[in-house]
C-alpha cells in the first residue's frame, strides 16, 4: 500500500496548468518598445490570421500589418507592400508579438507566478520572453527584454 501512495502521489499536484488562448480574440495592446509607446488594436482569428492595426503615435496612426499565414504585409496611407524590416526597422516589436503568440508552448514553461495571473517563460527567434495570462487563457502582459520590449493586452474580446 505504501509503495502504491508512493508512485501515485508524485503524480498529482496542486499546480494548475493552463493554456493560453492565442487565437479567437481582439484586443488593445499598449507596448513600450525601447523609447516608443505604440497603442494598437490585435486581433486574431481562429484561423490564425493576424492583424495589428496602429492608433498611437500620431504619425503612425492607421498603419496596418496583417500576417496572411506566410509574411507580413503593412498598410499606410493606402499604401500596401511586404513588410522589409530593413526599411522599418521598428517593426520587430509587432513581429514578437505574433511570433511569440502564434507559437506560444514551444521551448516555453509555466512558472509560478507572484501576482495572480499564470506566467509561461520561453525563447523565440527574438529572445526569452514572459507571457502573464489569466484563468480563462487570454493574454496580459509580455515582455521580451532582449529587444526591450513590454506589452500589456486589454479590453480582450472574442473574435472568429
Amino acid at each position: 500500500m505504501l509503495l502504491a501512495l508512493m508512485v501515485i502521489l508524485p503524480g498529482c499536484s496542486s499546480k494548475k496548468v493552463i493554456q493560453p488562448i492565442t487565437r479567437g480574440f481582439s484586443c488593445d495592446a499598449y507596448a513600450t518598445y525601447g523609447d516608443m509607446d505604440i497603442v494598437c488594436t490585435i486581433a486574431i482569428t481562429a484561423a490564425g490570421t493576424f492583424t495589428a492595426k496602429v492608433t498611437e503615435p500620431p504619425i503612425l496612426n492607421g498603419m496596418e500589418f496583417i500576417w496572411d499565414g506566410n509574411e507580413f504585409e503593412l498598410t499606410y496611407m493606402g499604401i500596401k507592400t511586404d513588410l522589409d524590416k530593413s526599411v522599418l526597422p521598428g517593426s520587430d516589436f509587432i513581429v514578437a508579438i505574433r511570433n511569440i503568440l502564434a507559437n506560444v508552448g514551444n521551448n516555453a514553461t509555466q512558472v509560478e507566478s507572484k501576482s495572480k495571473d499564470y506566467l509561461l517563460e520561453g525563447q523565440s527567434e527574438l529572445g526569452n520572453y514572459s507571457l502573464y495570462f489569466r484563468a480563462d487563457g487570454f493574454p496580459v502582459k509580455l515582455s521580451v527584454p532582449s529587444i526591450d520590449l513590454e506589452v500589456k493586452f486589454e479590453n480582450i474580446k472574442y473574435a472568429f
